[in-house]
């Protein structure tokens, strides 16, 4: 029994929404329907903050002060590599609603950053570490690669 291309499409579709996921025709990818709760994030968000002396709503407001900044470049990181599944644009929803290129611009910043400037390494560093000694997260979750 052969199936034509619609038939297949919708059939995929509603799998997806079965599952709590969206099938883009356009893109052809596979999306999280909705952004899942991310049960550490909270307890991340409060952990960068109390490290790096940042109020929880400036973290996720407008105010861009190097210290400011350089918490929300490291909650991005930590984020993306606890949930690499999430896309650029429900992290940044999660995360205060910034915009997906935000986000990019944020992560390649954190590279950069990690390598080549030693006080920004410091603190990433100390936030690692305090949420290993937390409990919040693991070494294995929380890769040593940056």
């Amino acid at each position: 029994m052969t199936i034509s291309k619609q038939q297949l499409i919708h059939e995929v579709q509603q799998l997806c929404a079965k599952h709590g996921y969206y099938y883009s025709i356009s893109t052809g990818r596979i999306n999280l329907m909705h952004v899942p709760d991310v049960p550490e994030s909270e307890a991340i968000c409060n952990t960068i903050c109390e490290v790096l002396n940042v109020k929880l709503s400036e973290l996720r407001g407008e105010k861009r002060t190097r210290e400011i900044c350089d918490a929300r470049f490291i909650m991005y990181a930590i984020i993306r590599e606890l949930y690499p599944s999430y896309t650029l644009r429900e992290l940044g929803r999660t995360t205060g609603g910034r915009d997906h290129s935000s986000i990019v611009n944020a992560l390649k910043k954190h590279s950069w950053d990690v390598v080549h400037h030693e006080p920004y390494r410091l603190k990433y560093e100390s936030v690692k570490s305090e949420l290993q000694q937390k409990g919040i997260v693991n070494v294995y979750n929380l890769g040593n690669n940056q």
